[in-house]
């Protein structure tokens, strides 16, 4: 006897409350989800190691729009670059989606820079080695919000857990948008769980973790999602793939840097 799969026929409406023509988006909740946890872990921390937790809302501030404006740019410039040429009024809605995290990251590292110049008492690679665990929750949710999108959906596959995007076609696919939000919360709790025990012994651990493992992941999880057009073509990578080089390539500098004790020299 022959069994047929299961899928999960995802059909949800990105808009999560409705008011009148418009409405709060999923994706837009998920954002603000990811501050409110965000702020919550900060509070842990700052909590653990001595510092005012009442900086944790400017901290936030300047470097979620750090990172909101690097990771639109990053999204316009290299994957939808003629349509917001054509476009050019929907470059601030980004409620309804494309904001690519490559960008975020340089946009959180110059947010924090300038939070760090009015705010004498915290140093540059502590506060960036922090946010490796604070953004983590955040980047995870944000994966659902493109889930309840219908957006960086999977390529097709016969996997029982597969997910039939309505909106997009009647194949069912890998929920790729779920991979890399457990693979978020997943380095999260080896983060978490690591600096519990390890705190501020190690300076630059966090980052290097980071970006070797985060960015390392998501080059693997591009196979299994569905190419996306973008501004660089090489045959066999998608655009996310070559991005994720760089940043994993300054993971390994973290790595020698941590290694050679420059983290601990820029604390002192």
């Amino acid at each position: 006897m022959n069994f047929l799969p299961l899928y999960i026929v995802w059909d949800i409406d990105p808009v999560a409350i409705p008011i009148g023509d418009g409405g709060f988006n999923w994706y837009g909740l998920m954002w603000s989800a990811g501050f409110v946890a965000g702020y919550y872990v900060a509070a842990y921390i700052f909590k653990q190691e001595g510092y005012n937790k009442d900086k944790i809302t400017n901290m936030l501030f300047y470097t979620g729009i750090g990172g909101i404006v690097g990771a639109r740019l990053a999204d316009i410039v290299f994957y939808n670059l003629d349509y917001f040429i054509e476009n050019p009024s929907e470059i601030g809605m980004i409620w309804k989606g494309g904001l690519a995290s490559h960008g975020g990251v340089p946009g959180v590292i110059i947010g924090a820079w300038l939070f760090t110049k009015f705010n004498k008492e915290f140093k540059l690679v502590w506060l960036l080695d922090r946010l490796a665990i604070i953004s983590l929750i955040g980047l995870g949710l944000v994966r659902i919000g493109n889930l309840c999108n219908s957006e960086l959906y999977g390529i097709p596959t016969d996997v029982p857990w597969a997910f039939i995007f309505y909106s997009v076609d009647d194949l069912p696919r890998h929920p790729v948008q779920i991979y890399e939000a457990l693979m978020c919360w997943g380095v999260f709790a080896y983060l978490l769980y690591t600096y519990k025990r390890v705190k501020n012994n190690m300076p630059g651990l966090y980052l290097t973790i980071f970006f070797i493992f985060i960015f390392s992941i998501r080059l693997l999880l591009e196979f299994f999602k569905e190419r996306e057009p973008g501004l660089i073509n090489i045959e066999g990578l998608s655009n996310t793939q070559l991005l994720s080089v760089p940043m994993i390539i300054l993971g390994i500098i973290s790595l020698i840097l941590m290694q050679k004790g420059y983290y601990k020299k820029w604390l002192s």
